[in-house]
């Protein structure tokens, strides 16, 4: 990973959909290693709980849903978790940060 990413990344607080997966586990280790603190949001339909057992505790946060249901999205990007500040008030919040959204929706 290259240095100026590096610099980008520490500290952020990104948001990965479907990192439970194959491929977005491996992004959420990236980003753990780049110093960012990761948010997963995945329904667990093809990803595996133990994709990301091994990663760091306390700077990862998993919320179970699916990202096409408004609540489950809503609470995905709420403020507050992840080390920020909470949600009434100062501090915190989502603006200036890193997302990635992974995958595809499944076929119906």
């Amino acid at each position: 990973m290259s240095s100026d990413l590096v610099r980008t990344l520490e500290g952020s607080r990104c948001l990965v959909t479907g990192g439970a997966g194959f491929i977005g586990s491996h992004l959420v280790d990236g980003l753990l290693a780049a110093g960012g603190t990761v948010r997963v949001l995945d329904n667990f339909s093809t990803g595996f709980r133990r994709n990301l057992e091994l990663l760091e505790a306390g700077r990862i946060e998993i919320i179970e849903g699916d990202a096409s249901v408004l609540e489950v999205g809503r609470r995905a990007v709420a403020d507050g978790g992840l080390g920020g500040g909470g949600g009434g008030g100062g501090g915190g919040g989502w603006g200036n940060q890193i997302w990635v959204r992974h995958g595809a929706p499944p076929a119906r």
